[in-house]
């Protein structure tokens, strides 16, 4: 059974989402990207260490787009797979930090 996937329009990702040229593509890559990776490439996906969203592990990767890169975090909710921050920031120090501020982000 594939796995839903669902982009959660937390305030950093929708910002942006609003303000990045390329908000459709990013849209349109999610999915099969993640899908990938989870089933043939998982050791390229990494857990934020010391974090949790609404009491789950929190896994990220790197989006690699024709003309720029992202990170992304989700984690699995029921049967869903919850994309809830995407940034430009890549190195993963500064994207924890950045994620450790959203209300929805705990410490575990």
């Amino acid at each position: 059974m594939q796995k839903t996937i669902r982009i959660v329009p937390t305030t950093p990702t929708k910002r942006l989402l609003e303000k990045d040229k390329y908000a459709q593509e990013i849209i349109t890559q999610i999915h099969p990207r993640t899908l990938e990776l989870i089933q043939n490439n998982p050791h390229k996906i990494k857990t934020i260490k010391g974090y949790k969203y609404h009491h789950k592990t929190i896994y990220e990767y790197k989006l690699n787009l024709t003309h720029c890169s992202y990170r992304v975090a989700y984690s699995f909710i029921d049967e869903e797979i919850e994309v809830f921050f995407i940034s430009t920031t890549l190195l993963k120090a500064q994207f924890t930090k950045l994620i450790s501020a959203l209300p929805e982000v705990s410490k575990s």
